[in-house]
Parts: C-alpha cells; sequence; structure tokens
C-alpha cells in the first residue's frame, strides 16, 4: 500500500513533545494514506509513495500529513474530541475540504513527468514480442508525450490504452528498438474509464473519469 507523508511532514503540527507519546507512526501514516485513498480511488488511481520516483503529488502530501496530524492529537489526547474548534478538528476539516475540491476538479494533480525508463520488458508474456506496458500501469500515459531519442512518436512506435492488459502500451514498429532502449514520458493519475461499444461497431473510445 502506498504511503503518502513523513512523520516529519506530521511533525509541525504537533506539540514538541509527541514522541513521549507517539514513537512510531507507521499505523497513523497507513491509517492517513487509506483514507485518502479511499476519497479519490473513484477519480484517481493510487500516488505514487513518497519514497517513489516520482514522489507523491505535494498538495497529496500535504492532506495526508494534516489528515494524519489529526490522527495524531487524537492519539496524544491534547484536544476535545468533540470540539468544533480544536486545532486537530481544524486539520480534519481543511483535509476533507481539500478532498473535496481534488474530487470535483477545483484543485487538480498535476502530471508527472518519468525522465528515463528502459524498457526491459518489451515483449514479456502476457504481451505481444513488440510491445511494452509502461512501469506506472495502470496509471495513464500521455501518448504524446512519449519520447525515444532516435526515434519518431508515430512512425517507430506507437502508444494506446490495453484494454486486455489494463495499462497504456507502446508498440514498436521498428525492430531497432530494444530491450536496452530507455523511453520518456508524461502520465496522469486520472482514471481511464473503459466504455464498451454496441455490438455490429468496431473500434471504441476512453474517457476520463
Amino acid at each position: 500500500m502506498s504511503v503518502y507523508c513523513t512523520e516529519g511532514e506530521i511533525a509541525g503540527y504537533l506539540p514538541s513533545n509527541y514522541a513521549n507519546v507517539i514513537t512510531d507512526f507507521t499505523t497513523i501514516i497507513a491509517n492517513a494514506s487509506a483514507f485518502v485513498d479511499g476519497a479519490l480511488c473513484a477519480k484517481y488511481w493510487p500516488f505514487n509513495s513518497v519514497t517513489d520516483t516520482p514522489s507523491t503529488p505535494q498538495i497529496i502530501r500535504a492532506v495526508t500529513s494534516r489528515y494524519a496530524a489529526w490522527l495524531s492529537l487524537l492519539t496524544l489526547k491534547s484536544v476535545n474530541r468533540a470540539s468544533d474548534t480544536s486545532p486537530a478538528e481544524t486539520y480534519r476539516l481543511s483535509a476533507i475540504q481539500d478532498l473535496m475540491a481534488i474530487a470535483d476538479g477545483t484543485h487538480q494533480i498535476p502530471k508527472e513527468a518519468v525522465a528515463s525508463e528502459t524498457m526491459t520488458s518489451l515483449g514479456t508474456a502476457p504481451l505481444e514480442s513488440d510491445e511494452y506496458k509502461f512501469a506506472v500501469a495502470p496509471k495513464t500515459v500521455e501518448p504524446g508525450s512519449v519520447v525515444i531519442t532516435g526515434y519518431q512518436n508515430g512512425i517507430d512506435f506507437v502508444v494506446g490504452y490495453s484494454a486486455i492488459n489494463r495499462g497504456s502500451i507502446l508498440t514498436r514498429l521498428n525492430d531497432a528498438i530494444t530491450t536496452a532502449t530507455t523511453v520518456a514520458y508524461e502520465f496522469s493519475y486520472l482514471r481511464q474509464t473503459e466504455v464498451e461499444t454496441p455490438a455490429g461497431q468496431s473500434g471504441g473510445r476512453l474517457i476520463r473519469a
């Protein structure tokens, strides 16, 4: 499961002596991260963890750390749980407000860039011999952003979504592209939704969730 913030990001919201009570934030961070996933899973794929490259989007880190701070303050029992004016409740409400804004599109999650990814799994089953599944799958790769130095997108390779493989697939059209080739691209956390094509019609389309 992904982890969306660190102890250091939570500590700024807490009393300086928090370590006297909370010695391990693993469960608190896991619960806060799961809460964020649950709030956004209808529209977004799970985000990268803080230790991944690229790391968790900054807005998600901020929201998660505030929600985790609320959980931490409840653990410290330093505030009245029922108070709607307590610092803990302020952190919780602001986190929820930001999550609602992300869910309805008011706040946008920026696209992420992968500077270099080696195509070591090119042709690996269940893919066809000329197919490569991006490492960020099932996250949505932007087809026009895909670059392989020395080759042309649309001529030497094409990029599209594969319903069978549940992710964006690069199909090589030039055999000079190998498992040692590196690719750069941008991806989005927005989910893609498959739309069934009525019987008797060819093709299909994908829409943003």
